[in-house]
């Protein structure tokens, strides 16, 4: 009986081990909803997911190849391992359905955003070369990057950045919904590390209503999780053409909704010009803990070392001479920033009810900088804190529901600067030491309606902003004073609506946009304080289509604007090369935003496995309608002359290719027309033509590690052309010349 029993147990122990099973569940990154029918490829063999995204595969295929496809989303190629049971796929932003973003502290379908709103994944920033974010962020229709040299960054978005000669103004910038926008108005974009982000998100439209002061619009980035569960992480090195080097390593422990992720990297390069050195070193931990099923508490530390020189502007006779030199003065005075910056934040989300709840965030930033500049030697520090809260609330009746949502943000600072003259590089006799004492908030509330096709939204903000000057010791007027600047309380609207007709969404949107004067404009870098500069007034009507041309392949947009503003605030660079700011009058930006990308080939067999086409476009009207300027002691009328710093037309063609042997290349061409330099349209940079080209393949290993190297050029027709030009420059120093023809290489390695 017993010899019996023994072949029947074999049996039945083979049978078992034959249908053992190895349970995935495929989820969306960005909502972690389950995605009902996502399958999964091994060789000829195809598993489909269930209801709640889980797919059952065979144990015996552990360590095989799979592909993982759903309608919507980017492909995902994985290593089968019963150590990893969850598998997050994102969006490839070609199917309006399944497009989620962050809009107005929401989690929105794009579809549902009442306004124009621009999308950029991460996966579109990294391993492009020293200037990747820059032409990233430039290929967006309404968006222009520029940077005047390694390190110094400006935002335009639909001709905004007419009053920003260096650093980012305007435009209200927040990293996972922690404002990066000090209490005095600059964002020290140039600290952060672009590059390895999650994604960026642009609001082109004023966005007061919710944001605060700007009329510039918003931009949001996000450092999400991995998808990946348990530990996880990548590192990177890439090196290229003027002494370009780059490291980036991170790593993660992620636990379903848990999980704590630290990054680390340094960016470096002697530059294209003379005396345009640069490094940058960045650390940061972010991260996430469920306290329950109803509350969670997020916390974000980040800190930022950045050095770079500053080589000047040139005039046309000196470009063309020698692109390469840098003003003799920049050099022999060290004309440089060194800069650290710190901030650090905890969120606290608690939903009490389904649709209703708190967000609360605290947060504290302090930066350093020692500025020798051509004109002076500045130490400069700033400390500021602030709060931010919504409550948010949802009303069902039937298919209607009503989201409500009111809170506000507040920010306090205080800025100390001690100012030297320059003595060759080194701080010579004082000349004045400031204290500012600074306080910038808004409360707003917002209400968006949904009913049938129709979504309506409305809402307000009201605005503050005081500055408190204390000039502890003025040596050349051998006093101490004290100025204080409040700025007059103003409300600013916003109306959105959007009509869904099958796979088409109409949009319009009306708001106003309220923008004071940062700090720097008010206390400019002559050491004067300018009190009768006037806040920016700024109204805005847009309309737009977005459409699922073909579902799942092609996707297109189309944006028109129309903003009117007054006392707009122009930069002018005087003789001693001092950045001074005047109001202008009113201005007019109009234009038209075309975004189409999809999907030319898309399948599983043949040597070509996908072809992926975008275009955008972005064509500009932007004058001045009313605007006396003051020259030689006379108003001259300068109305109707085009907006100095925008951009008549630009457009951008980008082709990314995947072959069967994993290689994958983007070709992308990118054109931007003359640019007017000064108010008086008297001279205008060249229109330029950038053409950029990777290669890279991608080899992934049994034991579910990755490795990508990749290389590619910039620039690849040798223009001459700048991504960021001196406005209003004194001595005709207009130019910044961006670098020649350049390549770059880098590895990836995944873990």
């Amino acid at each position: 009986m017993r010899s019996n029993i023994l072949p029947i147990l074999f049996i039945l122990l083979t049978c078992a081990g034959a249908n053992a099973q190895l349970s995935l569940r495929i989820t969306d990154e960005v909502t972690s909803e389950p995605l009902e029918g996502a399958t999964v490829s091994v060789d000829s063999m195809i598993f489909v997911a269930g209801p709640d995204g889980s797919v059952q595969v065979p144990e015996r295929l552990t360590g095989r190849k799979a592909v993982i496809r759903f309608l919507g989303y980017q492909t995902r190629g994985i290593v089968l391992d019963n150590r990893q049971t969850v598998f997050r796929l994102s969006p490839d932003y070609l199917l309006l359905e399944t497009i989620t973003v962050k809009a107005y502290h929401q989690d929105r379908r794009l579809a549902d955003v009442a306004g124009s709103y621009a999308f950029i994944p991460g996966k579109g920033l990294s391993s492009q070369g020293s200037s990747a974010v820059v032409n990233m962020v430039s290929a967006t229709p309404g968006i222009r990057m520029e940077q005047r040299s390694p390190g110094s960054y400006r935002m335009n978005i639909r001709g905004s950045t007419l009053r920003s000669p260096f650093g980012v103004r305007n435009v209200k910038i927040y990293y996972n919904e922690i404002p990066v926008t000090e209490p005095n108005g600059n964002t020290p974009l140039n600290l952060l590390d672009l590059e390895h982000l999650s994604s960026l998100s642009f609001i082109r439209t004023p966005a007061a209503s919710m944001y605060g002061a700007g009329t510039g619009g918003v931009m949001l980035l996000s450092s999400d999780p991995l998808a990946e569960e348990g530990i996880s992480g990548r590192a990177e090195l890439s090196f290229g053409s003027f002494g370009y080097q780059q490291f980036y390593a991170e790593v993660q422990h992620r636990e379903g909704d848990s999980y704590t992720r630290v990054m680390a990297g340094k960016t470096g390069a002697e530059g294209y010009r003379d005396h345009t050195r640069s490094e940058r070193r960045n650390i940061g931990v972010i991260g996430e803990i469920p306290v329950s099923e109803k509350q969670v508490i997020s916390y974000t530390l980040l800190y930022n070392d950045i050095f770079y020189e500053l080589p000047g502007g040139l005039t046309s006779e000196q470009r063309d001479e020698d692109p390469t030199q840098a003003r003799q003065i920049a050099i022999v005075r060290n004309s440089s920033i060194d800069q650290k910056y710190f901030i650090s934040g905890i969120s606290n989300k608690y939903e009490w009810a389904e649709g209703s709840g708190n967000s609360t965030s605290l947060y504290y930033s302090q930066a350093n900088k020692e500025n020798p500049f051509i004109t002076n030697y500045e130490f400069e520090d700033l400390t500021g804190y602030g709060l931010r809260t919504r409550f948010f609330h949802t009303l069902q009746a039937g298919e209607a529901q009503l989201d409500l949502i009111a809170g506000g943000e507040w920010q306090w600072g205080r800025f100390q600067a001690d100012n030297f003259g320059n003595s060759d590089g080194a701080p010579d006799t004082l000349r004045y030491i400031d204290d500012t004492d600074m306080f910038t908030g808004f409360e707003y509330i917002q209400a968006e309606l949904k009913a049938g096709k129709f979504r309506i939204t409305t809402g307000a903000s009201i605005n503050h902003l005081t500055y408190d000057f204390n000039r502890r010791v003025d040596v050349a007027l051998d006093s101490a004073y004290q100025v204080k600047r409040t700025f007059e309380n103003v409300i600013t609207p916003r109306i959105g609506m959007v009509y869904q007709v099958g796979r088409t969404a109409l949009f319009a949107n009306a708001s106003r946009g309220y923008s004071p004067p940062t700090q720097d404009e008010v206390r400019t870098s002559d050491g004067a304080i300018n009190t009768g500069l006037q806040a920016e007034d700024a109204w805005s009507v847009e309309g737009g289509v977005r459409s699922d041309l073909l579902p799942g392949r092609w996707y297109g947009e189309i944006t028109m604007f129309h903003i009117l503003q007054d006392n707009t605030i122009v930069s002018l660079v005087d003789e001693s090369g001092n950045s001074l700011f005047r109001n202008s009058g009113t201005t007019r930006q109009q234009g038209i935003e075309l975004l189409l990308r999809g999907k030319a080939v898309d399948r599983q067999t043949g040597f070509l496995r996908e072809l992926n086409l975008t275009g955008s476009l972005s064509w500009n009207s932007l004058i001045f309608k009313d605007y006396l300027k003051e020259q030689g002691g006379e108003n001259v009328d300068i109305s109707g002359n085009d907006l100095t710093g925008g951009v008549p037309l630009t457009y951008f063609l980008e082709a990314l290719v995947e072959t069967a042997g994993g290689i994958r290349l983007s070709l992308s061409h990118q054109f931007t027309d003359q640019i007017p330099l000064n108010d008086e349209n008297t001279v205008y940079s060249k229109p330029y033509h950038l053409v950029r080209l990777r290669v890279g393949k991608e080899i992934v290993f049994s034991n579910g590690m990755g490795l990508e190297v990749y290389a590619g050029g910039d620039n690849l027709l040798n223009e001459t052309y700048s991504l960021g030009n001196d406005l209003n420059a004194f001595g005709n120093r207009y130019f910044n010349p961006s670098a020649e023809r350049n390549y770059y290489a880098g590895l990836m390695i995944r873990f």
